[in-house]
């Protein structure tokens, strides 16, 4: 069997409205090699929504399992990560990012971009609770910030927002911070 082409994936992806998937999860399967992956990732940076949106998911889905083939795309996706507007990348973008591999000079960057998406109330809840996740991912990952993970929790423990405190939860125990919260519900 020959592999999908471009236009076959794209044609996977189109169709339906933004609240919907489409056949990502058929596209993810069809993904084998870092050629196919790289076809995909090629569909990030068109111009339809739609299609960017749901490549975005498929991405995130095969680099669960393949977190290599991201790498050759890390200059793309932080330049995506600053430049795009698109609500529904930032949700996939944020989680990206933890799977790259980053040295001693990228990671403060890294950092300090997941750090505003967390700490920014006008950032989506989405959005935020993924880069909380990934930032706790870098922590563990690269012994980093372990410190500032514990104060930003503790700030967003606090928040009336109950996916980030759930969340918030989440990476307590992944990470084995404990904080203390007025809160009931934390």
């Amino acid at each position: 069997m020959l592999p999908p082409s471009k236009e076959q994936i794209t044609a996977l992806l189109s169709g339906g409205d933004v609240r919907s998937i489409s056949r990502a999860n058929e596209v993810v399967a069809l993904i084998s090699s870092q050629e196919l992956f790289d076809t995909l990732f090629s569909l990030l940076l068109g111009n339809d929504r739609l299609i960017a949106m749901r490549a975005a998911d498929a991405i995130e889905k095969v680099s669960k399992t393949k977190p290599e083939w991201l790498q050759s795309h890390k200059q793309t996706l932080l330049r995506l990560s600053s430049t795009s507007k698109h609500i529904e990348l930032g949700w996939h973008l944020a989680q990206l990012l933890s799977r790259l591999a980053w040295n001693d000079r990228e990671l403060p960057q890294i950092w300090q971009l997941l750090h505003q998406w967390v700490v920014n109330p006008n950032e989506s809840k989405i959005v935020r609770t993924n880069a909380l996740e990934s930032l706790a991912l870098i922590s563990l990952k690269y012994n980093y910030e372990r410190a500032n993970l514990h104060i930003i929790l503790k700030g967003l423990s606090d928040e009336a927002i109950p996916s980030l405190r759930a969340r918030v939860r989440k990476v307590c125990k992944m990470t084995g911070i404990h904080i203390q919260t007025d809160r009931a519900d934390t």
